[in-house]
């Protein structure tokens, strides 16, 4: 529950001077969960869906380009395999609360 978006509040604040959007990619992966970029099991998904939400929160009314996690379709990213219904899952789920956090976002 603690996140520290420092590294990227001076990249946020020069892009903001120069009038560009940056593109953030909200990825899986957090070391504290396992070794895999992964929505599994249930505690490493809500851990990422709080991450997001945190991240969102920081940057609102930056008007950045946020992603939800890259290539979802790559078994890299989601073990034990790729699984459409489960990322639909996760998107249905979070992107609606990411809107109303940041609606410039």
């Amino acid at each position: 529950g603690q996140y520290d978006f420092s590294k990227y509040d001076k990249f946020v604040a020069d892009c903001e001077k120069r009038g560009i959007k940056p593109n953030f990619v909200l990825g899986l992966g957090n070391n504290l969960y396992g070794e895999h970029l992964t929505a599994y099991p249930d505690t490493t998904r809500q851990a990422f869906e709080n991450y997001a939400r945190a991240a969102v929160n920081h940057f609102k009314g930056k008007g950045i380009i946020w992603e939800l996690v890259q290539q979802p379709n790559q078994a890299f990213f989601w073990h034990p395999g790729p699984n459409a219904k489960d990322y639909a899952s996760l998107a249905n789920t979070l992107l609606p609360q990411l809107s109303q956090l940041d609606p410039s976002g």
